[in-house]
């Protein structure tokens, strides 16, 4: 962020700011981390790196990571347990445990992909 301190935050980019906002997040070492959109304008660079962050911080620091994403990707890669809410209704809650079970490890289908099984539980619940 070296390049920017002498910037107001105002003439940053999108992607700029919300790198500032991820770092004042995580600042402090919290217990407890909530995030609404974290990767929204993030650069593939800096995407990577919050991802892996915040895997650390749940893996080695015993965080807790509540994270609002539409991104099923990273919500795949960053997971331990999921919760798909639907109009105010829980439609999907897994854990890691039933996400394997549900997409089937055994016999890997890339069609049965974590976003396909959201989109099927938010059809079903309609």
């Amino acid at each position: 962020m070296g390049p920017w301190l002498d910037t107001w935050l105002s003439e940053c980019s999108l992607g700029t700011r919300q790198k500032v906002s991820v770092l004042l997040a995580l600042l402090g070492s919290p217990p407890l981390i909530l995030l609404d959109e974290p990767l929204n304008a993030l650069d593939p660079i800096s995407a990577l790196a919050l991802k892996q962050e915040l895997t650390r911080l749940t893996a080695e620091a015993g965080c807790t990571v509540l994270m609002a994403s539409h991104d099923l990707a990273a919500i795949e890669m960053l997971n331990n347990h999921i919760l798909v809410l639907l109009n105010g209704r829980v439609v999907l809650d897994w854990d890691e445990d039933g996400m394997a079970r549900a997409i089937g490890d055994d016999n890997y289908d890339h069609n049965r992909t974590l976003e396909s099984l959201i989109v099927e539980a938010m059809r079903a619940a309609d």
